[in-house]
């Protein structure tokens, strides 16, 4: 399968989903995915980043056991003394500051596919995860 298309679906997304977050039309994804076109560089580049993904693992050139399969949890601690926490993959740069922009300016958060409203948070954090170390998985968001 390729790589493009496997990433997209392991992230439960279709190729619709995905031309609008990385802003490519809905065709372009569809001819990488079936390999009628090569995805140029900057493309390349969007899409790794999106994955949190190397772009030689997207394009294929990077087996799938070279992929380091690390991940962050998140733990989210309620006004009203619940918490939640749980697994995704590392997030990228670029995700994390819009996250953490999202939760100082109060406005609603989207972490990967959970929705929550900062007001009703007294904090969250983001840590990496050591594939040794216990978790309780509450849920596992592993997008």
């Amino acid at each position: 399968m390729n790589r493009l298309k496997q990433l997209r679906k392991e992230k439960g997304l279709t190729q619709q989903e995905l031309s609008e977050a990385i802003a490519a039309p809905a065709r372009s994804i569809q001819r990488w995915e079936n390999g009628e076109s090569q995805i140029k560089t900057n493309r390349a580049d969007e899409l790794a980043d999106y994955f949190g993904v190397s772009v030689g693992y997207l394009l294929g050139y990077e087996p799938e056991s070279e992929q380091v399969s690390n991940h962050q949890k998140i733990k989210i601690c309620f006004s009203n003394g619940e918490e939640l926490s749980f697994l995704v993959r590392n997030f990228t740069e670029k995700e994390l500051t819009k996250i953490t922009s999202q939760f100082n300016n109060g406005n609603l958060m989207r972490i990967r596919n959970l929705s929550v409203n900062p007001k009703n948070i007294n904090y969250f954090y983001v840590d990496d995860f050591k594939e040794s170390e216990e978790f309780e998985n509450e849920h596992t968001g592993t997008n």
